[in-house]
């Protein structure tokens, strides 16, 4: 299968994350390819994969953190 990335938004800065938000649910194996694909063209960056309906327009370091460990939690419910 052949993945297909375009990028729209601001200019990317070294310590910015990357969001990718597909436009349909995907498997992990798709996300994780994606994340590849954006790690190669952003190596400087952070990359995040979030559903389709997830929108994030910006994030301070510490609502950043947050997130995360909101997400880890979830993660060690399953």
């Amino acid at each position: 299968m052949r993945i297909k990335l375009s990028f729209e938004g601001k200019e990317i800065k070294p310590d910015d994350v990357v969001i990718v938000r597909p436009r349909e649910l995907i498997s992990a194996r798709e996300a994780k390819n994606i994340s590849d694909m954006v790690k190669n063209a952003f190596p400087d960056n952070h990359c995040i994969i979030l559903p389709p309906d997830y929108y994030l327009e910006t994030m301070d370091k510490t609502t950043y953190q947050i997130f995360l460990t909101q997400q880890l939690e979830l993660v060690k419910q399953r």
